[in-house]
């Protein structure tokens, strides 16, 4: 019995430093397999994720094998920041005790096995920095544009402080201007 618990315990140890677990992820542990819930994980594939032809999608793993997903267990907006992983939303991920590989279980109980090499650890640990990256560009470039929305609206405002229609019209003006200089 002490071994069983020994044993359960380095495992647990080797799951969280390869990335598998994390302080977030609930576990349950069976003498049979390990269970970690509320867990993206990336897939080594060997290229961009296809589109979704339907309601399933096919990946080929670095491993050479195959997985077929539901395109709705796919994380796009992750996954676009990457060439060669697709992420996905698993409710469970289902580690065997005994063996290297891993079933993805998703809603509906629809299953992926997949080994537990063509599971990126490593960039799930980091929390995704490309995404996050892409993420924080896009807020500001988001922030710069409504800044200057802000600008121009509030010089306007200033200018026509009665008037609507010329508030809006110097609004417009403004804008176009704005465009072209963006333009050069």
């Amino acid at each position: 019995m002490e071994a069983l618990v020994l044993n359960r315990a380095l495992i647990s140890i080797a799951l969280t430093a390869i990335g598998i677990a994390t302080p977030l992820a609930q576990e349950k542990t069976t003498s049979a397999y390990k269970e970690i819930y509320h867990h993206l994980v990336a897939l080594k594939t060997v290229s961009r994720t296809p589109s979704p032809d339907g309601a399933v999608v096919t990946l080929t793993l670095q491993s050479g094998a195959f997985v077929k997903l539901r395109a709705i267990d796919i994380d796009y907006d992750r996954t676009a920041a990457y060439t060669d992983r697709v992420v996905v939303k698993p409710t469970a991920v289902r580690m065997l005790l005994t063996e290297k590989s891993m079933t993805l279980v998703f809603s509906r109980g629809w299953l992926a096995p997949v080994w537990e090499a063509d599971v990126d650890a490593e960039l799930v640990r980091a929390n995704f920095p490309a995404y996050r990256a892409r993420v924080a560009a896009e807020q500001a470039e988001r922030y710069k544009s409504n800044s200057s929305d802000a600008v121009i609206r509030a010089k306007c405002e200033r200018d026509w402080p009665d008037d609507y229609v010329m508030r809006n019209y110097c609004e417009e003006r403004q804008r176009e201007a704005k465009a072209k200089l963006n333009g050069r």
